[in-house]
């Protein structure tokens, strides 16, 4: 737009230039006039001619210089005007270089989130895979766990009748809810499995009553293992070892007293209580044993 305002102020004063030529032209005939008369003519004609013609190149002139002065000046402020938009022109390119500057560096910096965004993903699925991966571990170990807490489970009620109850409870109710943590499930079970195994591996008494009959004396027990369990009465006069007597693994169990001893079989059990409560040093002797009842016991723990 500025190159053609240029071209049209160049034209403008061509224009002028051709309309100067043109006056002066004009006015040659009258200067022409000015000049000594000829003879025969006469002075009067021809002063009133060259007036006239003087007058007549004076406004043209006059009109002329105002029409150069207008166009200077119209000059200058188109050059003003010029240079004004030159340097906004200046300004628009070199905020056109900034805004591509920019635009450049937000491109890079798009791309570069692009890729970002594109890694996550990728970690994103390898972290679900991984984590699939995990609750199907978790998954069988907590079937491996649930059915050792079941397994636990039968093995108690089968065993000697030996606080089955309280040894039975948290295991039950770990199996009943089934909502708790593999990690504390896993301790749960650990921990039984080492009460069971300590009761399991030692010899205790301990006091209680027996029903005999109609009566109900008070009786002292010994527990070895989970294997034996036998009892003696306070007074001696009945003794008795717990033996199996229907049931097995998986088909639930049935314990009952053994208690047609001899006389020599309740005073070695006598013995054997005293050594469990410690008031008889230890010694080797020989209780009497129901063997089907061993036998299925520690057959049942075994398989197990």
């Amino acid at each position: 737009m500025i190159l053609r305002c240029h071209r049209r102020l160049r034209g403008a004063a061509r224009v002028l230039a051709v309309g100067a030529l043109a006056l002066l032209a004009a006015a040659r005939p009258a200067l022409a006039s000015e000049a000594p008369p000829a003879a025969g003519d006469r002075p009067g004609e021809t002063d009133k001619d060259g007036a006239q013609a003087r007058a007549l190149v004076a406004g043209k002139t006059a009109l002329l210089r105002s029409m150069l002065k207008d166009l200077r000046e119209g000059r200058l402020r188109f050059e003003s005007d010029l240079k004004a938009r030159q340097r906004k022109l200046e300004d628009v390119k070199a905020r056109k270089g900034e805004l591509e500057l920019k635009l450049a560096a937000e491109k890079r910096s798009a791309a570069e989130t692009e890729e970002k965004c594109r890694r996550l993903q990728d970690k994103a699925e390898e972290l679900r895979k991984s984590l699939e991966e995990k609750q199907a571990v978790l998954a069988e170990c907590d079937g491996a766990i649930r059915d050792r807490a079941a397994g636990l489970v039968v093995r108690i009620r089968e065993g000697v009748p030996f606080e089955t109850e309280e040894r039975v409870r948290p295991l039950a109710e770990h199996l009943k809810a089934g909502a708790a943590e593999t990690i504390d499930a896993a301790r749960l079970v650990a921990r039984s499995l080492e009460y069971e195994i300590s009761i399991g591996s030692s010899t205790s008494a301990f006091q209680g009553r027996i029903e005999i009959e109609s009566d109900r004396p008070r009786t002292r027990y010994v527990k070895i293992g989970l294997v034996y369990m036998a009892f003696v009465t306070e007074n001696g006069k009945e003794a008795g070892v717990l033996r199996r007597v229907s049931g097995g693994l998986g088909g639930g169990r049935e314990w009952a007293w053994n208690a047609d001893l001899d006389y020599l079989s309740r005073l070695r059990l006598r013995s054997a209580v005293e050594m469990a409560e410690k008031r008889k040093p230890p010694a080797i002797i020989n209780l009497p044993v129901d063997l089907s009842s061993v036998v299925r016991a520690a057959e049942a723990g075994g398989r197990r």
